[in-house]
């Protein structure tokens, strides 16, 4: 809060200006004043925290008489309380502020911030029944406090925080699972629980968060058993768990039809299978697999999530061991979207190679992919599969290479054709009668071929030959059309020479087959369109559709604005 020194007294010593506004100004500006910094939480999948700031509201009631007696009758000031400022020495006297905020707030909802603090603690029981927002820090034995043994009718936001174990590897012993609030805690809907050696298994009816930590060995049950008592949750959270004993699991199937987002971020590979084998969540659930870890190394069903035997619209992006992509459910209903990540490790990424083997993607009918010019192998099976897909749009890029001193330079493009490209068209020509039957729109998007490779020139090198050129691999998809399939539209993008672009429409001169040719060329001094560093792979997608370049909605013709 600033206010200019004229405002506050005048030249003649007499009341000041902003001492004479009405009083229902005042209250305005104050809560105005303090509602910047009052308690904020931040409920997502990643993230929680309160803050709280006592200082704001203290500093109004020393301004002059009239602001004092304006903010100490305003109970909503006061509402935000901290341990960590409870008390303070003035003088010879301690002044318990932590009892002035309680005192001035006058039953109006409270937000709380306890941090290692007994004192503070025991000081709120009474006041349960008006606590909105509680956080927890610091207490090894937390269940132990008589805070969390009362009921807690008003409460919405919990979060508990155990200091992290001396031994993280240590496993939780077996004890009777706690109660929390005597079960009374009506309105709780987000809850955040971290290092906490042992879960409550209570039912929170209407949760809507749950955002669970650990850096114990929790009994893996224990967690299950939690889930089975939150028919509401909508978003959940499970980071750094690694659960000790897993091989008495109760066999338990946890219906959680509302969830929207799933986050699954430092597990080991096993335990991610085994947790979401458990559950039956919503084909619109995004789904965020981040950072998990082999484990101990023995075999596990591979669950068909996310589930791209229901999708009918697929959208792709591969950058090394790095796998993002969307799906869209049905195609009358664009809204509900799975948006998978599988980030920095070779283990989530095989789970995804393994998971598609069995997916029959039978509804596909529009299938985008960006992925690296040499990868050969990840295309074919997609495409096998799909029956019913009428679209495709193939991304190629060459990976920038990391200098030694840690910058990015664009790789080097290929003279020949990429073997991404080989691969499909080798499909598509040699299982032309089943492979993509209904095929009749597809994009080539080229960023990773050199002029050279237009042109057809022999090149490569004995380690790499290169004896495929990018006008010949067209060829296929031409020929693709001319045996009477369906295909009808095709969009070029590469980075060619006027002078090629004769050679390459002769491979298309069908025109009563394909009615809708185009061709967009690739400056030669641009970047590519996809230069990202791996583990940034999510920075190619904004609001469900590609950032980079074309399209936006559908295959990039003329007519539809991009």
């Amino acid at each position: 809060m600033q206010l200019p020194a004229q405002y506050l007294v005048d030249s003649a010593d007499s009341v000041a200006a902003v001492a004479k506004l009405p009083t229902e100004l005042l209250r305005q500006i104050f809560l105005s004043v303090v509602s910047d910094c009052k308690t904020s939480t931040d409920i997502t999948p990643f993230f929680y925290t309160i803050t709280v700031d006592m200082l704001s509201p203290l500093k109004l009631t020393h301004i002059c008489r009239r602001w004092r007696e304006v903010a100490t009758d305003m109970p909503e000031l006061w509402t935000a309380v901290a341990s960590c400022v409870g008390r303070r020495i003035v003088g010879n006297q301690t002044n318990d502020i932590l009892s002035l905020f309680l005192a001035r707030a006058r039953g109006h909802p409270l937000s709380a911030l306890i941090a290692n603090d007994l004192h503070a603690a025991n000081k709120l029981c009474p006041h349960m029944d008006h606590i909105r927002t509680l956080e927890i820090v610091g207490y090894p034995a937390l269940y132990t406090l008589d805070i969390l043994a009362r009921p807690a009718p008003a409460l919405e936001y919990l979060i508990l925080a155990c200091p992290p174990p001396p031994d993280a590897i240590s496993f939780a012993p077996i004890i009777q699972a706690p109660i929390i609030f005597r079960e009374n805690a009506p309105s709780l809907q987000a809850l955040v629980l971290l290092n906490m050696s042992q879960l409550p298994t209570q039912s929170f009816p209407v949760l809507t968060d749950l955002h669970v930590g650990m850096q114990t060995r929790p009994r893996f049950e224990r967690l299950l058993q939690l889930l089975e008592g939150t028919p509401a949750l909508e978003s959940l959270a499970v980071v750094s768990y690694n659960a000790g004993e897993i091989w008495n699991i109760p066999d338990l199937t946890i219906q959680l039809s509302r969830l929207r987002r799933l986050a699954l971020i430092r597990m080991p590979m096993h335990l991610a299978m085994i947790f979401l084998l458990r559950l039956t969540i919503p084909a619109s659930t995004t789904l965020y697999v981040l950072d998990i870890s082999e484990g101990i190394g023995f075999p596990v069903e591979i669950p068909q999530t996310p589930p791209i035997s229901a999708a009918d619209m697929l959208e792709m992006v591969m950058c090394g061991s790095t796998l993002s992509f969307h799906l869209r459910a049905s195609a009358q209903d664009l809204a509900p979207r799975v948006r998978f990540e599988a980030r920095r490790d070779p283990f989530s990424w095989r789970w995804w190679k393994s998971s598609y083997q069995s997916l029959p993607c039978a509804n596909l009918t529009e299938l985008r992919v960006a992925l690296e010019a040499d990868n050969d192998t990840f295309l074919p099976p997609f495409l096998d599969a799909a029956v019913a897909l009428s679209t495709l749009e193939l991304r190629l890029y060459v990976p920038a290479v990391t200098e030694r001193s840690g910058s990015g330079i664009a790789g080097a493009r290929f003279d020949g054709a990429p073997q991404a490209w080989v691969g499909v068209c080798a499909l598509l020509e040699q299982a032309m009668p089943v492979v993509c039957p209904r095929l009749a729109e597809v994009a080539l998007i080229d960023a990773a071929s050199s002029e050279c490779a237009w042109d057809g020139f022999v090149a490569g090198s004995e380690e790499a030959p290169r004896v495929a050129y990018v006008p010949d691999v067209l060829c296929v998809v031409a020929a693709r059309a001319a045996a009477g399939r369906a295909l009808r539209r095709i969009a070029i993008q590469g980075r060619w020479r006027p002078v090629q672009r004769e050679r390459v429409s002769r491979a298309f001169a069908m025109g009563a087959v394909v009615t809708d040719f185009e061709f967009r060329e690739l400056d030669a001094d641009a970047p590519a369109l996809f230069e990202f560093e791996d583990h940034s792979v999510a920075e190619v997608w904004e609001n469900g559709y590609w950032r980079h370049e074309l399209p936006k909605h559908t295959l990039p013709w003329r007519d539809v604005k991009t």
